[in-house]
């Protein structure tokens, strides 16, 4: 398991990114997630890890 399955921007982005391509196609999606949150640091909270990751929302 990388980065112990917390969130940084290239994943927020790459998840958003496939849950778009699925509503373009009306492919549904079932996901059952345990993920423990953000990964913590400055350069992610520079980098707008929060906004990044509400475009999964």
């Amino acid at each position: 398991m990388v980065l112990a399955g917390c969130l940084d921007i290239q994943s927020s982005v790459k998840a958003a990114r496939f849950v778009r391509f699925c509503d373009a196609f009306g492919i549904p999606i079932v996901t059952f997630v345990d993920v423990p949150g953000f990964f913590p640091g400055t350069s992610q909270e520079y980098g707008g890890i929060i906004r990044h990751g509400a475009k999964l929302l």
